[in-house]
């Protein structure tokens, strides 16, 4: 379908000690899915106006920009679609061989997607994201990599680091406990709706 002359990032070069940043609005493709499908649904738990702006969402959910902006700065970058952010780091972390380290409240969710997820009972972060962007870079490019994201007015969390292991997702708590590991694939929280 096409060819290069420059570098390839794929999603299996993870490297162990890498950060990992997730850039992009988590969860807004499918927020802005279940504000057009479910909005009837979603009226008296949430005001009208945050329904009509999340139904913008889905417009954007093109990555190239972003990818473009940061290519010179990562080891791997994925893009988020079904299964949300923590699907995305698993396929990640499954092709790399490497395990996933994250925080559970590194994650930057909009205030939108908050209350509309919240009111229909989903998990933003196994919700479609396709526009968001999973990314590790070594800590030496860490920071040129922020100030990229930064100048383009690009909304970006630091979540954790690659580490030794078998292709796992481990989420913590604050105080270093693991909440969940995750060694198998997503279904997607969209599913969910239309499942009742």
């Amino acid at each position: 379908i096409g060819y290069t002359n420059g570098r390839v990032i794929s999603t299996r070069d993870a490297r162990e000690g890498d950060y990992v940043v997730v850039i992009g609005k988590i969860g807004g493709e499918g927020t802005g899915v279940i504000a057009w499908d479910f909005g009837d649904k979603l009226l008296g738990k949430v005001p009208r106006d945050v329904i009509e702006h999340a139904r913008s969402f889905i417009y954007d959910v093109s990555i190239v920009k972003t990818a473009l902006a940061i290519k010179d700065y990562v080891n791997t970058m994925h893009d988020a679609t079904e299964g949300g952010i923590l699907q995305a780091l698993r396929e990640v972390a499954s092709a790399s061989g490497k395990d996933i380290v994250v925080l559970e409240k590194a994650f930057y969710i909009d205030e939108e997607v908050k209350r509309i997820t919240s009111a229909v009972n989903v998990d933003p972060l196994r919700l479609l994201s396709s526009g968001c962007i999973v990314a590790t870079v070594t800590p030496g490019y860490l920071d040129s990599l922020l100030n990229e994201l930064k100048k383009h007015g690009i909304r970006h969390s630091v979540v954790g680091r690659v580490t030794r292991g078998e292709g796992r997702v481990i989420i913590k708590g604050d105080s270093g406990e693991t909440i969940t590991i995750i060694d198998s694939d997503i279904v997607d929280e969209i599913y969910k709706l239309w499942n009742k």
